[in-house]
């Protein structure tokens, strides 16, 4: 079995089993990994305390307001506003139509929905359980990702990087949390596969403990060991935006470097 696929399910059972401790997400940044999130105070810290922390699982059903083919159809913004303008962009240039694609980071089934319309076989890898009744979907918990690990064409992943080991959803505080994850998200696809990305570009900024913000620093850290093959919604001047702003959230179609 993959070392890298057995890691990530091993950080993914331990947020399962904070969630069920009843722990909550830590309100300040812990002082031992201060200099490592910053980056030797590189990059600030601003603050911003949220609990995402639940408990159960999940339902899709055909009826789910994020299931709805006709708003993609007119190519409909859903909760992420403008990024999903960027993700339609990108599929005209890199489609997805027949391709087995990965959703990864999903609440609600609207990028399932987006993939399905567009030809993509899809399938979501959650952490919680869902009770899937959509038929055309195929969802996994971890546990029985690695027990039938396979490789993807494509993988998506809009705006949850960002978020790993922060602890806000009661997962492993890692200051190289979003790093790990892209190293993981290479693993899943084959070597020709292709990542369609979304996390908020902007000043660098560690914003305890909601979110990551990508800018001269960190975004080139989270890139590396890809090919930016297109990049959709990002300003000639990305990093040019008030501190603190992570409404900017482009899409970057990425390729592996090397085989994973």
């Amino acid at each position: 079995m993959n070392d890298t696929i057995v890691r990530v399910w091993l950080n993914f059972q331990s947020s399962v089993n904070r969630m069920r401790s009843g722990r909550q997400p830590l309100r300040q940044m812990p002082s031992e990994f201060r200099d490592r999130f910053t980056l030797g105070d590189q990059i600030p810290e601003l603050n911003w305390y949220l609990n995402d922390i639940r408990v159960g699982g999940l339902k899709w059903t055909t009826k789910s307001r994020w299931w709805n083919q006709a708003k993609v159809a007119r190519k409909a913004e859903g909760y992420y506003k403008q990024t999903d303008t960027f993700f339609y962009q990108s599929l005209v240039e890199f489609p997805l139509a027949g391709k087995d694609t990965v959703i990864l980071g999903s609440e609600m089934p609207w990028y399932e929905c987006i993939a399905h319309f567009y030809g993509a076989k899809v399938t979501t890898i959650e952490y919680r359980p869902v009770d899937c009744r959509i038929p055309v979907l195929n969802v996994m918990t971890p546990a029985e990702f690695t027990a039938r690990p396979r490789k993807f064409d494509a993988a998506v992943s809009v705006s949850s990087i960002e978020h790993d080991g922060l602890g806000r959803y009661g997962d492993p505080i890692d200051p190289d949390g979003d790093l790990k994850a892209m190293t993981a998200i290479r693993n899943l696809l084959r070597q020709d596969g292709i990542l369609y990305l979304s996390v908020p570009v902007g000043p660098d900024a560690i914003v305890w403990n909601a979110h990551r913000i990508y800018g001269p620093r960190r975004l080139p850290m989270l890139l590396e060991g890809w090919q930016v093959l297109s990049s959709y919604g990002l300003p000639k001047n990305p990093f040019d935006r008030p501190l603190g702003d992570y409404r900017l959230q482009p899409v970057f179609v990425l390729k592996p470097v090397c085989p994973p």
